[in-house]
């Protein structure tokens, strides 16, 4: 169901903290990069500059959790990534990141907000719904007085989710992204979600939280998972799955993006991965946006992850999302549009 009430954060949402220090300034931008997020009312629209919410488009990302945007993309933008040293898999990563910002200049990525106003109209005329749902109480009457275009964030906020309007889509990503390492990989001196500058201090904690993970990982690669009875044993009172990953199917397959159960959570799987290794000091990893990984040899360094992404169940646009997307002023720029669409 799309229109409830407010939930509770989601897991990831809750373990994850705020990764800069105070911020210092932001790169100034253009009028072109103040214009994103750009924001559009169909999926077509959308799909049209390379990215699709759903498996519209013919090279489909991962799945990570019913919350998850479930992005596709098409093979122009692939080519495009690929060319700088991207896989599918390193550009679905930096694609799920949803990051609006390059971190080492600070420069404006373009992005798009998708807000389903068709989603949204068969939600609130109980559309597809069994008989007898509740769908005419007073807050369903007063949205329906507002459709289509007469909508303040504030009448959204809290009562639709990211299956109506979802938050800020890349439609170009960070070179920096390519390997799909970016701590280890990317000169952090912008934070990748507000664009302001960051301390020094932040910068260098950054780089090295990458080469710990290059180096735990690299570890965990190379060796066999503690998958004895006494580490389950162990694992046990800590509410994890055993006999699940990385005791079963360790490597996996390669010939395609993993889907549901294989996206894993980096402080989930800590108890496991770790058992036999030293493992990545508490304080990097508390200040972090570091999200999901997955394990494939389509990744230099045979790992990739991503950033700031959030599976649960129903999430909630952010506040800027939902300004973005009722804004009666912001137009498509039909310029900007035409410069972002690939040649076939």
């Amino acid at each position: 169901m799309y229109l409830r009430a407010q939930t509770s954060l989601s897991l990831v949402a809750l373990l994850t903290s705020l990764s800069v220090a105070a911020p210092l300034c932001s790169a100034q931008q253009t009028g072109a990069e103040s214009s994103y997020p750009l924001v559009f009312k169909r999926y077509d629209e959308l799909a049209s500059l390379g990215v699709a919410v759903g498996v519209r488009l013919p090279h489909k990302c991962y799945y990570y959790g019913d919350g998850g945007l479930s992005l596709s993309v098409s093979d122009q933008l692939l080519a495009y990534h690929t060319k700088k040293g991207f896989s599918l898999r390193s550009l679905c990563m930096a694609l799920n990141s949803g990051i609006k910002f390059d971190p080492e200049t600070g420069k404006r990525l373009p992005t798009a907000i998708l807000f389903d106003i068709e989603a949204l109209r068969k939600e609130l005329w109980c559309q597809g719904r069994a008989r007898g749902s509740v769908c005419v109480g007073r807050e369903y009457l007063r949205l329906r007085k507002l459709f289509p275009d007469n909508f303040t964030a504030k009448d959204l906020a809290g009562i639709v989710d990211r299956d109506i309007v979802t938050d800020d889509i890349p439609l170009r990503v960070p070179n920096c992204f390519k390997r799909g390492t970016p701590y280890a990989d990317c000169d952090w001196r912008f934070a990748g979600m507000t664009g302001t500058q960051v301390m020094s201090n932040t910068t260098t904690r950054f780089k090295r939280l990458g080469a710990e993970l290059d180096r735990v990982m690299s570890q965990a690669l190379r060796s066999t998972p503690d998958c004895s009875e006494s580490n389950k044993q162990r694992l046990e009172p800590l509410d994890l799955p055993a006999d699940g990953w990385p005791c079963r199917d360790w490597r996996g397959s390669i010939g395609g993006l993993r889907h549901a159960g294989e996206m894993r959570l980096f402080v989930e799987t800590q108890p496991v991965l770790f058992a036999s290794i030293s493992g990545i000091p508490k304080n990097l990893l508390e200040a972090t946006d570091l999200s999901f990984f997955d394990i494939s040899d389509s990744f230099p360094k045979g790992y990739g992850y991503a950033l700031y992404a959030e599976g649960g169940a129903d999430p909630l646009p952010s506040a800027s999302s939902l300004s973005a997307a009722t804004d009666p002023t912001k137009k498509i720029d039909a310029t900007l549009v035409k410069a972002l669409r690939l040649p076939d």
